[in-house]
């Protein structure tokens, strides 16, 4: 039997394997499919690559944890360090570049002046006028009258550690006090009067360093007197030509009174033999400017602006 005979418009098998071949490769061309050779009956042979696997991650054994090691724990916290540091310079050139860095840091430090200001100006206050009251309570014998402050302070009276100690600790604390309100205080006038003021407290606290009967005593302490009754009368001039009449005023008053009832007790010898009522007099007055310039502090660190 002969075999079949093809005609010119049948395909040859090499142009049908051809054709088969093209066709499949343009329809897996989008998928995950590599063609391989044909095989010798001219088959296709598609290899598909298949999906890589996620490994299940190792958990410890029981009773055990993991721990990272001394390189990659620091590593890490080098890291971290590194960027903490980098948002911190960034947010400080984005203050600084809103114009708020510097005035907001001066802000804050002047504030923090004017609250030290105040704080030693009343606890100054507080410690020598708490001294000296504190003994008055404990000496039943003494009279304004007939006694002297110092003789609170007396060797060998059971007020003398109460009366000089709050002069020593009182003389220390009003001369930082008056040390910072000089730093504040640009006046030239003002800023005589504070050294004088200066020159008071330190002979405060010497009369308590000397108290009766050391014949140094009788020298420290009506140079006190005097020199805060001229440091009184000197602030309250400059306060009144640098526009405060009320607060100038109000001192010089005080120094005035201080020398009257100075004069009074001099001239007419009242109201007793004691000198303990002018002493009290000087000493309130210094008390008075301490807590006045104390409560203008503590009102300029609140609103952000010197009023010394």
């Amino acid at each position: 039997m002969l075999p079949p005979t093809t005609t010119a418009s049948d395909p040859t098998p090499e142009t049908r394997s051809r054709s088969y071949r093209e066709t499949l490769a343009n329809v897996m061309s989008a998928g995950n499919v590599r063609l391989e050779a044909v095989n010798s009956c001219g088959r296709l042979r598609p290899s598909v690559r298949p999906r890589a696997v996620a490994r299940p991650r190792r958990r410890p054994a029981s009773g055990r944890t993991a721990s990272l090691g001394p390189r990659t724990v620091a590593r890490f916290s080098r890291r971290t360090a590194a960027g903490r540091a980098r948002t911190s310079r960034r947010q400080s050139r984005d203050f600084i570049r809103e114009g708020r860095g510097v005035a907001d840091m001066s802000t804050s430090r002047g504030a923090a002046r004017e609250r030290l200001v105040a704080g030693l100006g009343l606890a100054a206050v507080a410690v020598s006028l708490g001294g000296i009251f504190t003994a008055v309570a404990l000496a039943p014998w003494f009279s304004f009258f007939r006694d002297a402050l110092s003789n609170l302070g007396e060797l060998g009276r059971p007020t003398a550690p109460v009366f000089n100690g709050a002069l020593l600790v009182g003389g220390a604390l009003g001369a930082g006090f008056v040390v910072a309100v000089w730093s504040r205080t640009d006046d030239g006038l003002r800023g005589a009067a504070l050294a004088v003021l200066l020159l008071a407290v330190v002979f405060m606290a010497l009369t308590g360093a000397f108290p009766l009967p050391d014949p140094l005593h009788f020298a420290v302490a009506p140079l006190f007197f005097l020199l805060l009754t001229l440091g009184l009368f000197v602030w309250g001039a400059g306060d009144y030509a640098a526009g405060r009449p009320a607060r100038g005023g109000a001192f010089v008053v005080a120094a005035v009174l201080h020398v009257v009832s100075w004069v009074w007790w001099l001239l007419l010898g009242w109201p007793g033999p004691g000198v303990a009522v002018p002493e009290l007099v000087g000493s309130l007055s210094l008390a008075a400017w301490t807590l006045w310039l104390s409560v203008d502090a503590y009102r300029a660190s609140r609103l952000d602006r010197p009023r010394l």
